[in-house]
């Protein structure tokens, strides 16, 4: 879990990431979500925080994760890292990710990463 920096203030963009179908296979699926879960989140995390985000200390959001920026150039450039990080990591099951960033003016949505 990232550390408690403090949250941006001001005009942010903030970054969401949800692991598509987790409850399924989390069920179905268990040994590869025990392993792709943990490292999915890490992932996130590591490279929101690389590119100038901010994660709460405690999200209890499961599967999913948000970040705030202070700056869009940033979120958006942690959405592709992200899933140029997640689509080269070695998965023990198809995973989907999507990654989105929102804030005020136009938003992209940059849909999903299907994991191999």
């Amino acid at each position: 879990m990232m550390e408690d920096v403090g949250l941006p203030s001001g005009t942010l963009t903030f970054l969401l990431s949800d692991v598509e179908g987790s409850t399924a296979l989390r069920e179905t699926k268990r040994d590869a979500m025990a392993v792709a879960l943990p490292r999915s989140l890490q992932i996130v995390e590591e490279v929101a925080s690389a590119h100038g985000g901010v994660l709460p200390v405690e999200q209890g959001e499961g599967d999913s994760r948000l970040a705030a920026f202070p700056r869009a150039a940033g979120a958006l450039l942690a959405a592709l890292a992200i899933q140029r990080a997640m689509t080269d990591e070695p998965w023990p099951e198809r995973v989907a990710l999507r990654v989105s960033a929102r804030g005020d003016g136009p938003c992209a949505n940059f849909g999903r990463a299907a994991l191999d």
